[in-house]
């Protein structure tokens, strides 16, 4: 995967668990929350890969969707969620304006294309999976509810995206007001992709408390990942 002679001097030799937010996303491309709107810092891809593969050493599922997993991972000031899977540049951008609003986590890192360990990478496909994945997917009547119809995926890369972890809200807990509000911020954010990207709309099914602010999640379209298997 890798063959810059350097890269034995950026290889991680203690766990995770040792380094700060800021030391990890220093190490995978990212930015620091106090500097979102700062471009990343510039390094050799391959550096990126190295961390986050690293980082995922020690995941805990925190969700799943039909195109992803999202894993926790803990590091010592705080924890943070990496998804891996299907993750459109467009799905991102339209998080990133999300967080804008108000309404999305921010991304504190994004890499496209990434590769994986094999045992990760089969851990996410529907097909090859764990019970846990499959059924899940199963249960949301993925393919037609049909383990046989399930869709091989280890042919393709996945992405990975790392942001802040976020609580699960209950509806009765949202006021009327905040859910109007919610409504006119995905309208917003539906138009705003629709207009620039033509092949892309959010499906925003998803809601989680973040610092006292209801946030999106899920901006990915099905319809993406459908084409890319005719």
């Amino acid at each position: 995967m890798i063959n810059d002679p350097r890269i034995k001097d950026y290889i991680p030799q203690v766990p995770i668990s040792q380094f700060t937010l800021r030391e990890f996303l220093e190490n995978v491309g990212g930015t620091y929350p106090a500097d979102l709107d700062e471009t990343t810092r510039p390094a050799p891809w391959e550096f990126y890969v190295i961390w986050m593969v690293h980082a995922l050493k020690t995941r805990t599922v925190l969700g799943q969707g039909m195109h992803s997993v999202v894993y926790r991972v803990s590091l010592r000031d705080t924890d943070v969620a990496i998804k891996v899977g299907f993750i459109e540049p467009a799905e991102v951008d339209v998080q990133r304006k999300a967080c804008q609003i108000g309404r999305g986590l921010p991304v504190y890192s994004y890499i496209h294309r990434i590769p994986l360990p094999d045992d990760l990478h089969q851990e996410i496909c529907p097909h090859c999976g764990p019970d846990w994945r499959t059924d899940a997917i199963l249960r949301a009547g993925g393919n037609d509810g049909k383990r046989e119809n399930l869709f091989d995926w280890c042919r393709y890369s996945y992405d990975a995206l790392v942001m802040p972890v976020a609580e699960p809200v209950k509806k009765q807990d949202v006021s009327e007001e905040e859910e109007e509000a919610l409504y006119q911020d995905a309208l917003f954010l539906m138009s705003y992709a629709s207009k620039k990207y033509s092949t892309f709309l959010p499906e925003i099914k998803s809601v989680l408390r973040w610092r006292g602010r209801l946030v999106f999640i899920d901006f990915g379209d099905a319809m993406l990942l459908e084409r890319l298997f005719l």
